[in-house]
């Protein structure tokens, strides 16, 4: 079936966009994914199933991967739809890493999801985080916040950073110490049936509520009652939830030990 393109310039000025297509998508079809306007200091990235980073190189016309167009077919057990368009989690998207200013790194995603078969564009800043060069160090650099708890999404994500800014000319662009490293936003708290929302991936569809000063509940778009189309939360607002139980068995592991029900932003 022939390629369809899907185009859009890469995010700015804001950190969350998701826009619903009109497009008649079918199953089988390949989507041209492409971000276009892309600001010098911005490199795009792929993540591979060993979780390895490669570099992607751009062109006069941006940046773009291929995005097959599928049908769900889940185990009988899981009481899922079946026949539904959806798009495969390791394929969906493009990831960025930016230099943001001195020593501080963005990483976005841009990405194709469906949610109950309709189709989204969605454009996320999904990590924001400071690195710094230690003096006594080889040159390697260091983030307090994936160094503290070994939370690093991929390994190779210091080496990543440290070419970008090889290759911008910015190898000094970082601090020499931790104590120069700018903090990060407090860890938010709530008590009873309500939260804040730590931070959500529209395009995974999963996210973080912080519960209790020490605890954090996953949450799961299905489990979200919002009038947003595509069932999702952002971080920093506070929600209401009916319940906690334990996390969905659904073939993988997860390092959180609650999973939030019936969750709803404050307000609708």
């Amino acid at each position: 079936m022939a390629s369809h393109e899907v185009a859009v310039p890469f995010l700015q000025d804001e950190q969350l966009k998701v826009k619903q297509l009109n497009h008649n998508f079918s199953a089988n079809q390949k989507v041209d994914l492409r971000v276009t306007d892309i600001p010098e200091h911005v490199y795009g990235f792929h993540v591979d199933g060993s979780r390895n980073i490669q570099r992607k190189s751009r062109c006069h016309r941006g940046l773009s991967t291929t995005v097959r167009i599928k049908k769900t077919n889940p185990p009988s057990w899981t009481g899922r739809k079946s026949g539904i368009l959806h798009t495969e989690q390791t394929e969906n998207h493009i990831r960025f890493l930016e230099l943001a200013g001195p020593g501080l790194m963005h990483v976005w995603e841009t990405s194709l999801i469906f949610r109950d078969g309709s189709p989204f564009l969605t454009q996320q800043l999904v990590y924001e985080f400071a690195v710094y060069r230690p003096r006594c160090s080889n040159g390697e650099l260091e983030s307090k916040k994936f160094g503290e708890n070994g939370s690093q999404p991929w390994p190779d994500l210091m080496k990543l950073c440290q070419e970008a800014l090889q290759d911008a000319g910015k190898s000094d662009f970082v601090p020499l110490s931790a104590q120069q490293v700018d903090s990060r936003t407090p860890e938010p708290t709530s008590s009873g049936f309500t939260a804040v929302v730590d931070w959500f991936n529209v395009r995974a569809g999963i996210g973080a509520l912080q519960v209790t000063p020490y605890t954090q509940a996953r949450v799961h778009f299905s489990d979200i009652k919002t009038r947003r189309s595509a069932d999702y939360l952002e971080s920093g607002e506070r929600v209401r939830y009916d319940s906690l139980d334990h996390p969905d068995e659904d073939g993988k592991n997860t390092s959180f030990t609650w999973q939030a029900r019936g969750v709803e932003p404050v307000g609708e």
